[in-house]
Order: C-alpha cells, then structure tokens, then sequence
C-alpha cells in the first residue's frame, strides 16, 4: 500500500526496563511510548490481551499511546520468557491507526492460548499489558480486548468497543456505538444511539436513545431509555422508564416500571411486566406462548383490551375494564373497553397468565 507506515517494536527492545528480585520475588517493567497525527477520519484500532485499555481525551489533533508491559514471577527465566513473547505492532495508514498485541511470533507461539504460552513456565508468572490512550473527543475508535479491563471517557466519534472477560466502563457516548461484552458487565452513562451485544454479562444503562440490546444469559438495567429494540434470551431485563420498546425475548423476565409511547413484545416462556402504563401510550401489542403477562396502569388511563388465547391459563381483569369472554374451540376471546379509551392493548397467544390491574 502506498500510504502504509509499518512499525514493529518487540519488548525486549523497548525504551525503558528495570527487573529486581527479593524473597524468591520478580518483576520486570517495559514502557513505551509513540504517537500519531489524528485526521478528522482516522480510527484508532487496538487489538489487546491481559490488560487494561484506559482513554483519556485531550485538545491536540493527535493520538498518544502509553504502553506498559509488567511480569511477575518467581523465576527471572520465566520472566525473561514471557518478555520474549510479547509484541506490539504499529500499522499507520491514512484512516487508521492500528496497535496489536502480539504474543510470540517469533518464538513459533503466535495466537497460543495463556494456557498454552504458560506450559513450561512455573504458575505464579503473571503479565499484564496495559494501554494509555490520548486522542481527541471527536475521535472515532475501534477496541478489542482480552482479559482486561476498557474505560472510555465522554466521546463523539464512532464508537467499537468489544470485551471478553473483562468489564467496560464509560460516560457519555453521542456518536454512533456497538458494544460486545462477554462475560463481564459494562456501565455506561450515556448512549445516544447504537448496540448492545452482551453473553453471560451485565449491563447498566444511565440514559440511551435509541438502542438495539442483543443479549443472552445476562442481566440488564436501564434508568432512561427513548427506543429500545431487544432480542433476548435467558435474561432479566429491568427498565426504569421506557419510551417505546420493541423486540422477543425466550425465558427472560422483562420488567418496565413505567412505560409512555408504546411496545410490541413476544415472549416465549418468561415473564412480561408492564407496569405504570401512562395515558400517553398509544398502543401495545403482546404475543406469548406459555409465558405470564402482567400489566399495570396508572390511575388516569383509560384503554381498551381484545385478547385471543389457545389454552389460556388464567385471566384476571379490572371490572372497569367491562370487558367480554367467551371460548372457543379452546381459544379465550376477550374484548373490553374503558370510557375515553386512548390505548389499544392486543394480547395473542397459547398458554398464557394475563392479569391486568
């Protein structure tokens, strides 16, 4: 590529080291420092493993990196070892910046894994590769990283950040983001718009916009959310305040204290709990199989409700609600309708417990 600027620096030639032993105790420390011009297009791209990522912002039009590299073991040959696997690799083009971690390619161990690379090391060797990343706020990055830890501070740019075993912390992200987390939790205070992807994770959610959460195995609290759309699977979902939602779930447990616009749910063996339904809804739409369904309204609202469940396993319904049942050919048809009513509430489905208040 014309344009490509390759650097490769591996640790044992880094610019500063010191190593000390005591009590059958070692370390050693390795530095590194470098830094690139940052375009208005430019992504920083770092690939990590067995380390933190921390980003700061600054007002320079440039990208700083602060890279340290730690072991620590009971032996200096192991230390020695493990040094002689670690790389890092610089790749320069005009849209990005690209950073790796490379862990012994050239001692014939590349992409091993820590169990692996440990193999003939005594267990008490412990390395850490640690990321500090200066860029400016409008930058756009792109992070992926092994267990370690990401922190990102308030950013405008496009935002990739994907963790596995570790955890993600973050303020206020107004550019266009994805997350990944995989068996870790990630707490953010702002995301205007973009997607969650979490497996066996956590996820805690101050204020989003409008956001697409594709999760399994994990648990998810949002205290103000605009548009959310879900696709969920052994979860437990817990939304404070909800605009408009939209999306299935199979054996979650969704919870929404208080919702204002409108939702369209299908839940397959879970629990839906509506609660604190405002006069402002337009409408929800519900469709479950063998799930219960519970809906709470505030005192003001006023709706109307048709149902049709196969092999519906219990119903319980406000008298206001002056609603109508009838059966047939197994099918409860229900159909009511309050004075005034503003909202329309469609339930369908087989095997299903309503009960509305």
């Amino acid at each position: 590529m014309k344009n490509l600027r390759i650097y490769k620096l591996t640790v044992a030639a880094l610019i500063f080291a010191a190593s000390y032993g005591h009590a059958q105790d070692f370390s050693e420390t390795k530095e590194l420092v470098k830094s690139f011009s940052m375009k208005a297009d430019r992504t920083v791209d770092i690939d990590n493993k067995y380390g933190t990522i921390h980003v700061n912002t600054w007002e320079k039009d440039s990208v700083r990196l602060e890279v340290t590299i730690e072991a620590y073991g009971k032996k200096q040959e192991d230390i020695d070892k493990i040094m002689a696997m670690t790389e890092l690799s610089f790749h320069e083009t005009p849209s990005q910046v690209m950073v790796k971690t490379l862990w012994g390619e050239n001692t014939g161990m590349w992409q091993r894994s820590a169990m692996e690379i440990r193999k003939g090391l005594s267990p008490q060797i412990r390395v850490e590769v640690n990321y500090k990343v200066y860029i400016p706020k409008r930058a756009s990055v792109d992070l992926h990283n092994r267990f370690g830890d990401v922190y990102l501070p308030a950013l405008s740019g496009k935002i990739r950040v994907e963790v596995d075993h570790g955890d993600l912390r973050a303020d206020e992200l107004t550019g266009n983001v994805h997350i990944d987390v995989s068996y870790g939790k990630a707490k953010v205070r702002q995301l205007d718009k973009g997607m969650v992807k979490l497996t066996f994770g956590e996820l805690i959610l101050d204020n989003a916009g409008a956001v697409e959460v594709n999760s399994t195995s994990s648990h998810i609290e949002m205290t103000e959310v605009k548009s959310l759309r879900l696709d969920s699977r052994h979860d437990k979902f817990v939304l404070n305040k909800a605009g408009k939602v939209v999306g299935k779930s199979l054996f979650s447990d969704i919870r929404i204290r208080q919702l204002d616009q409108s939702a369209e749910l299908e839940a397959r063996y879970g629990d839906l709990e509506l609660y604190g339904l405002q006069p402002t809804c337009t409408d929800l739409y519900l469709e479950g199989s063998y799930a219960d369904v519970s809906l709470e309204w505030a005192e003001e609202a006023a709706y109307s409700l048709t149902a049709e469940v196969e092999s519906i396993k219990d119903i319980s319904l406000p008298e206001k609600l002056k609603a109508s049942q009838n059966v047939v050919d197994k099918t409860t048809v229900v159909d009511g309708r309050m004075p005034n009513a503003k909202t329309k509430v469609v339930i369908k489905g087989k095997g299903l417990y309503i009960r509305v208040r």
